[in-house]
């Protein structure tokens, strides 16, 4: 057996392996403490093999061996190549991701999902695709922020604190995996975000004192790390009795979820704050004020403008302000009518005031932008 002792994931697979294969107290186990030592792995003479997180070398010296072979967990594609005595054990990903899906939305209504992945991982891919199957049945899109393990360090914290800070809040967030929920936790914290009051978080655990210890402890999908090493052992145990001529495939599904303080269910403050998002945006083109809101709401105006500054993103104000500004633009964008016309159409008396207003906040005046949009579709399409 090669697997990476150093993580308790397969320590713990290592636990259930050793469960499973109790009723045969003859068999010689030999544990290789990698599975990237490529000659210990393939020059062996054991009568079968079994290698975690397989590597594309080992992958290589192994296809054309005869050997029973049980790959756990994420594999390199050309060990597919090899079609005899091979079976492949690893978690069901994309219930995992549904499973985040699930726990953040039952936590409180976002303004924004985002999902945090390792690019290429085909892992991360299925875990992905899960939460968007998810996000798509409740009718949420989700942001994707992606990065290449490869990839410099700074930069990837430079681009994942700037994704952090321009999602819209309150957000939710499912990381493919706990170091990087934890590291997502830590860029929050540097980036003056409150989790879960501005971004909740839920990451896949195969440690649970790093998220039982981080601040605020982080919730996590836990796999059963135990149970999927009983099912290699079941496996491995029937290629040694008979010898296959096709592939097989089995998926660990169980887990547990852990629900943690990074995703405690919001305030109603948070929700105080989203259904005034959401009446402002449907009046966008009227003339509402501070004191409209606060009326539809049937709370105080004063009670309206404490909750949107406690929630550090912006004021009642500039809300309503920067939701003007973006039917500004979209009226520009999509329509020939003058700038008059749009500046009384979403609430603007003032033509100057509004002119300044959209040069502040889209670093372009508003005749440039219907310029450069005529330049790029000359046929109004």
């Amino acid at each position: 057996m090669a697997i990476p002792l150093n993580l308790l994931s397969w320590r713990n697979f290592l636990g259930g392996f050793l469960h499973g294969i109790r009723n045969h107290p003859n068999w010689n186990l030999q544990i290789l403490n990698t599975s990237d030592s490529t000659t210990e792995v393939t020059d062996t003479h054991a009568d079968g093999l079994v290698v975690g997180n397989i590597s594309e070398k080992v992958a290589a010296r192994l296809i054309s061996s005869s050997k029973p072979l049980v790959i756990v967990g994420p594999h390199a594609t050309c060990i597919r190549k090899r079609r005899h005595n091979i079976a492949y054990i690893h978690h069901d990903d994309i219930d995992i991701g549904r499973c985040g899906a699930k726990a953040l939305c039952s936590a409180g209504k976002r303004n924004a999902y985002g999902f945090v992945t390792i690019e290429n991982a085909s892992w991360c891919q299925l875990r992905e695709q899960g939460f968007r199957k998810e996000m798509k049945c409740r009718r949420n899109d989700v942001q994707v922020f992606r990065f290449k393990p490869e990839s410099d360090e700074s930069a990837v914290h430079q681009n994942l604190l700037q994704w952090l800070r321009d999602l819209p809040k309150p957000a939710a967030i499912m990381v493919a995996y706990d170091v990087g929920a934890l590291r997502v936790l830590e860029l929050c914290r540097e980036g003056g975000l409150s989790v879960p009051d501005q971004v909740a978080i839920i990451g896949v655990e195969g440690d649970s004192t790093l998220c039982e210890t981080s601040r605020p402890s982080l919730s996590c999908i836990t796999p059963d790390n135990y149970y999927e090493g009983i099912l290699a052992a079941s496996a491995f145990e029937k290629l040694l009795r008979r010898a296959s001529s096709r592939p097989s495939v089995t998926l660990c599904r169980r887990k547990d979820l852990h629900l943690r303080e990074s995703t405690r269910p919001t305030k109603p403050a948070a929700s105080l704050i989203r259904r005034a998002e959401e009446y402002i945006a449907k009046n966008v083109n009227h003339r509402i004020t501070a004191i409209d809101v606060a009326a539809h709401l049937g709370v105080s105006r004063q009670l309206v403008e404490l909750r949107f500054r406690e929630s550090g993103t912006s004021t009642l104000a500039g809300t309503i302000r920067a939701l003007r500004l973006k039917e500004v633009r979209r009226q520009i964008l999509s329509s020939n009518l003058s700038i008059s016309a749009i500046a009384n159409n979403c609430g603007w008396s003032n033509v100057n005031h509004l002119t300044n207003a959209f040069k502040r906040q889209f670093d372009i005046s508003m005749s440039a932008l219907r310029k450069q949009s005529k330049q790029a579709f000359p046929d109004g399409q």
